[in-house]
């Protein structure tokens, strides 16, 4: 048996849910994201694009995004569509696990699994507020128990790489909740001159040290439309941006939705819409 887990394991819930799907709204192109994200569809299709191949996830199938992937994805018809998704954080003794392990592409859901009471969990977390401390325990103990099944159906691969700067700078992004960081502060972290940073940072990640942080911004932003009352334009600043017409823009692009309607489609609280 190959050793998968051996240090300790920590997700974290951000969002997800259960959505029905609608292909004049469900789509994004070549978005990078700071967390991982899973889908598990119960009907219809959806179709991923990431690393250059177009992945369709039929339904009883589920797809594991890593966190900082660039993928696009979309609904091929007008048919009917539903699925689970959750985004998620997963560490392994503080640093990010999927620096050190390989999950499969996607996984066909075993009987067993789609029948599992779980998915109520999921569902629960789109009508109720997963702020609250009950939900937040049911929510985390469901990402966990979700993942395990998909390492155990999927398998999983530890893969053969060691710590260096770029993760300390992806757990630095990943903790920051100001939304000031920049390029100089992140090489400060991985101890690397700024140019040198910048090279290694794209080769591992794909993208931009930049980019990934409007990302993580952007993140965070949508959690806080889901999850809270709080009105748009203090979300903005809270997650660090200060031009609201460059706000909107760039949500739009990365979601398929402005703010607004974003918190109107996926909020869990009765939110104020500024």
């Amino acid at each position: 048996m190959k050793e998968w887990a051996s240090g300790n394991l920590c997700a974290v819930f951000r969002y997800g849910g259960y959505a029905k799907l609608q292909k004049e709204r469900w789509y994004a192109k070549d978005v990078v994201l700071p967390d991982a994200k899973l889908y598990y569809v119960t009907k219809g299709e959806v179709m991923i694009e990431y690393e250059k191949a177009t992945i369709p996830v039929h339904s009883g199938e589920m797809v594991l995004i890593p966190p900082g992937k660039r993928h696009s994805f979309f609904l091929r018809t007008d048919a009917a569509t539903e699925k689970y998704w959750f985004h998620f954080s997963l560490t392994e003794d503080g640093e990010d696990a999927f620096l050190r392990y390989q999950f499969a592409e996607k996984i066909a859901v075993p009987a067993f699994l789609a029948q599992n009471p779980i998915w109520e969990i999921f569902y629960c977390g789109t009508t109720k507020s997963a702020s609250t401390g009950e939900n937040r325990f049911l929510l985390t103990g469901a990402v966990l128990c979700v993942l395990g099944y998909y390492a155990k159906v999927g398998g999983v691969e530890k893969k053969n790489v060691e710590p260096d700067g770029v993760s300390g700078a992806l757990q630095a992004i990943h903790a920051d909740r100001t939304g000031k960081l920049t390029l100089d502060d992140l090489a400060m972290v991985a101890h690397m001159s700024r140019n040198h940073f910048l090279r290694c940072f794209k080769e591992k990640v794909g993208t931009t040290p930049m980019q990934y942080v409007r990302s993580a911004k952007i993140e965070r932003a949508k959690e806080l439309l889901e999850h809270t009352v709080l009105p748009i334009g203090e979300i903005m600043e809270q997650v660090g941006f200060y031009d609201a017409a460059y706000f909107a823009n760039l949500f739009r692009k990365m979601t398929g939705m402005p703010p607004r309607i974003f918190r109107q489609v996926y909020g869990n609280t009765k939110a104020e819409v500024q």
